[in-house]
């Protein structure tokens, strides 16, 4: 074992065995456990284990055994400071955190006052809204009453007017039946009393008139010698109409007129004696009396007719082609007007058939009853005479003719309300009367024998006027 004092541990020791397999000797071939190696020789592990061994170099002469009881000197020294330090430092921390806790909560209060300021502002004005809305909540409400009340009222007062529409339809209703009933009576008594219309069957005395002087005077009278030929003026084989007692083609065609007006005026003749009746004037007194009938029927079924017309102006001395044209197209548009407005089907109507459209018309069952209608501009416009006179020619000649067209009463005279009763005669008396007078009917001029055929009927007509005015004015009183 190597020698040692007690000032300095020795630096050398040489072992022999790591195992200690001798006594005293170990083994130099451990690494030490300082440095890691194995060529420095090593200090014992007594002296290692108690720190009594200094640097391998020398560097420092302190052993490790002092510097460690130096270390924990210096170490509880250090942790005393840090012990007082810490005392003195925690009073300056906690004030540190007091003065940022309650740096945070003046934040917080200013924040917080803030929010409290504008929900303050907020609350007011949401309680002035709230105000408001609930003042208007109660006017709505008062409104609402009164709206209920009112719709009460308006829907009572709607069913009162649905009652009294109700009432005052059937009234209106009663009174147009009242009133069809009292047109339809006007127009038969009309048609029956003042201007009958009957039909005449051309083969009913064709074999008389065949064998008799009579027929062959009438059809002497019938034909004319006109700009170079013979023309014959009428077709006895056409259906024909009498109203009242002249007689009218049913086909429409006036033309005989013409034919003796042209003969007329050819011949240079002017009869002032009378002669036999000629189909001619019959023709002119049967159109003067549809044109009283059309204006009778206008008057009474309450129809504005598109065209004016008299029935004097069939009656003028100054009668022309031109002007009579004219007057026998108006009349037939003034007869499919009529017709339209008493709902008669325009299928049915022929536009230049005037007396037959108008026994079509009586035949109606829409006759007198008011309603709406549609008119037929084609068929009205089929019997506009393109050869008629202009407009400044048919006033120069109303002016000669003198018509007054604002009522169709004012051609003829006025007759008392109180008018003696007389007897009707019978169809067969008037027949009779009819066949005698017509063996003695004579033409002396133009507008005498026109004038002599409607003098009685105008004066019928007028008193006829005057009791349905009276009759209609009674109706509009109730």
């Amino acid at each position: 074992m190597a020698e040692s004092c007690v000032d300095s541990a020795p630096r050398v020791f040489y072992c022999t065995s790591v195992n200690e397999s001798a006594p005293g000797l170990m083994v130099a071939v451990e690494r030490c456990p300082l440095c890691g190696k194995t060529n420095s020789p090593f200090f014992c592990q007594s002296c290692v284990s108690r720190g009594c061994f200094l640097h391998s170099k020398l560097t420092y002469t302190e052993s490790f055994a002092e510097k460690q009881k130096r270390w924990e000197k210096l170490k509880k020294l250090r942790s005393l400071i840090l012990e007082g330090f810490l005392k003195s430092v925690t009073p300056i921390h906690e004030c540190d955190e007091k003065e940022t806790t309650i740096k945070e909560c003046n934040k917080k209060i200013e924040l917080m006052q803030g929010a409290l300021i504008a929900a303050n502002s907020n609350l007011v004005k949401e309680k002035k809204a709230f105000e408001k809305q609930k003042q208007e909540n109660l006017e709505k409400v008062s409104k609402a009453k009164k709206h209920v009340v009112k719709k009460r009222r308006i829907l009572d007062y709607n069913e009162e007017s649905k009652i009294r529409i109700k009432q005052k339809e059937e009234e209106a209703q009663n009174q147009q039946e009242f009133l069809h009933k009292k047109r339809l009576s006007f127009v038969h008594n009309l048609m029956q009393y003042i201007f009958p219309i009957e039909e005449v069957n051309p083969n009913s005395d064709g074999d008389s008139k065949k064998d008799s002087l009579r027929a062959l005077l009438k059809d002497a009278c019938q034909t004319a010698y006109i700009r170079g030929r013979w023309v014959y003026g009428i077709n006895d084989m056409d259906m024909k109409y009498k109203i009242v007692d002249p007689v009218l083609p049913s086909n429409g065609d006036y033309s005989q007129f013409s034919v003796w007006l042209a003969s007329k005026r050819e011949s240079g003749v002017i009869q002032t004696e009378p002669n036999p009746r000629s189909n001619a004037l019959d023709i002119i007194a049967g159109l003067c009396h549809t044109a009283q009938l059309v204006s009778l029927l206008s008057y009474i079924l309450r129809v504005n007719l598109p065209k004016r017309l008299c029935y004097s102006e069939f009656m003028s001395n100054n009668l022309t082609d031109q002007h009579y044209n004219s007057a026998v197209s108006r009349l037939n548009q003034n007869v499919l007007y009529l017709c339209f407005s008493q709902g008669v089907d325009s299928l049915s109507l022929e536009p230049k058939h005037t007396v037959q459209n108008i026994v079509i018309l009586l035949k109606s069952p829409m006759l007198g009853r008011v309603s709406s209608f549609e008119v037929n501009e084609e068929m009205m416009q089929s019997v506009e005479d393109l050869e008629s006179q202009s407009d400044d020619s048919e006033d120069d000649y109303y002016k000669n003719v003198r018509c007054v067209e604002v009522d169709c009463t004012h051609d003829w005279e006025q007759v008392p309300i109180e008018i003696p009763e007389f007897s009707i005669p019978s169809q067969s008396d008037v027949t009779s009367t009819g066949s005698e007078q017509s063996m003695a009917y004579t033409s002396q001029t133009l507008s005498e024998s026109t004038l002599s055929a409607s003098g009685l009927v105008s004066s019928a007509a007028a008193s006829f006027a005057y009791f349905f005015k009276a009759a209609t004015g009674q109706s509009d009183k109730r």
